[in-house]
């Protein structure tokens, strides 16, 4: 059944969400609601068997049935075997703004990024990007501009702010290679804006008495979305990343074999990594088999099983079950595996740091049998599946006594 027109009354109606998502208008041309409001237009057609995204600029600025005639221009040059990219050439640079500069700048260069970068890309431009800078005019951008402009985004969030900046030196130095703009006004600013955060260790909980009360939580707290709960499940059985965790598809798990084979180009380092599947993580699955239907995906979204989940669903999970930033956090479960595992005396460090994904800089080490050091992996997360099960059992048993509801509100003395 083809999708319905989409109407600006229509999508003047859509309200934002803490999520993406987007609404088709048909034949491939859909609108896409971010959660700061933006409304934008995106053209997706096949050239050559290949699958290509174009934006069309946003809502209202861009009406339907002005989307609607580009889009089809598109699909025509493609039918030709003509790239319609090239249709886009640069406006003049008295008339074009940042945002379009943005876009031709994310088309041109991430067919060559990995799924993972892309993604995160896309998304700081829609919430941050585009909303900052998309229509000033790229020839007339200074440098006290740009600094006028990010300086309140890096006092709130420095590490976002440095990764939109980073983003938009890199635009501009993709204008000067078109000759678009003379130089970039980014270089000028260093040591003109907050600096840099250093590393900042993720909070996580370490402790096994709220270890228990979290994974009790997990399985016993009325979700909206059973969907989210089996997500915080896996992340802590595998202690995986957390884009790893609900971008999670079928073709990746192998339910005999007892494994998930995440490729390279979903990877922070672009190796392919396997995780060992215990037999608490093979029952979550096979629920998620019958759950998730014909969804490509293992955790589907709850607005349509064509995408995943995001993990800010899953964040936002977590703080609903009373747990505080400063507490726990989606990549906190990595934490909280590596410290129980580290301390409890019974695995090697490099085993921990292998499940991890983390970088072995012994070449030997890294080479050497396989196939044993993956067996003595699934061992390990096969104890802790079971320590895991241990805690949570004995926060329910706690409960009955009448313990604290989430999160744990534990006596010190009860911690130490």
């Amino acid at each position: 059944m083809p999708a319905k027109k989409l109407s600006s009354q229509t999508i003047k109606a859509l309200e934002p969400g803490n999520a993406i998502f987007s609404l088709a208008d048909g034949e491939g041309l859909r609108i896409i609601v971010y959660p700061n409001g933006t409304k934008r237009w995106e053209s997706k057609i096949y050239l050559a068997g290949k699958e290509i995204r174009i934006g069309l600029g946003v809502w209202p600025e861009i009406s339907p049935d002005e989307a609607r005639k580009v889009h089809a221009q598109y699909r025509a040059e493609a039918r030709a075997g003509r790239d319609p990219r090239d249709l886009r050439k640069p406006a003049p640079e008295e008339e074009q703004t940042f945002e379009a500069l943005f876009w031709g700048w994310f088309e041109a260069k991430s067919p060559g990024w990995k799924d993972y970068h892309a993604y995160q890309t896309r998304n700081i431009g829609n919430l941050h990007v585009v909303p900052l800078f998309g229509k000033l005019k790229p020839a007339k951008v200074r440098p006290i501009d740009v600094k006028r402009i990010i300086t309140p985004l890096m006092q709130e969030k420095p590490t976002t702010g440095h990764k939109v900046l980073g983003i938009v030196s890199r635009v501009f130095r993709y204008a000067v290679a078109l000759d678009i703009v003379p130089s970039d006004p980014c270089r000028d600013l260093r040591g003109a804006v907050p600096p840099k955060p250093g590393v900042r260790h993720r909070a996580a909980l370490t402790d096994p008495a709220e270890i228990g009360e979290l994974m009790w939580g997990v399985a016993n707290f009325p979700f909206s979305s059973l969907v989210v709960r089996q997500a915080l499940r896996f992340a802590a059985l595998t202690a995986a990343r957390p884009k790893e965790v609900v971008m999670a598809s079928w073709k990746e798990i192998d339910l005999d074999a007892a494994v998930w084979i995440i490729p390279p180009e979903r990877m922070k380092r672009g190796r392919e990594h396997r995780v060992p599947l215990s037999r608490q993580a093979l029952e979550l699955l096979r629920e998620q088999k019958a759950a998730a239907g014909d969804s490509p995906w293992v955790f589907p979204s709850p607005r349509g099983r064509g995408r995943s989940i995001s993990s800010n669903a899953c964040l936002f999970a977590l703080r609903e079950m009373g747990w505080e930033k400063e507490q726990m956090t989606m990549h906190g479960f990595r934490g909280m595996f590596s410290t129980t595992a580290n301390e409890s005396g019974l695995w090697g460090w490099d085993l921990v740091e292998a499940q991890l994904s983390h970088e072995e800089k012994n070449a030997v080490r890294a080479a050497y049998n396989h196939a044993e050091y993956f067996k003595r992996r699934a061992e390990m997360m096969q104890w802790y599946a079971d320590w895991l099960d241990a805690r949570r059992d004995e926060a329910g048993q706690r409960k009955k006594r009448g313990g604290a509801p989430f999160p744990a509100e534990l006596e010190k003395s009860d911690v130490a």
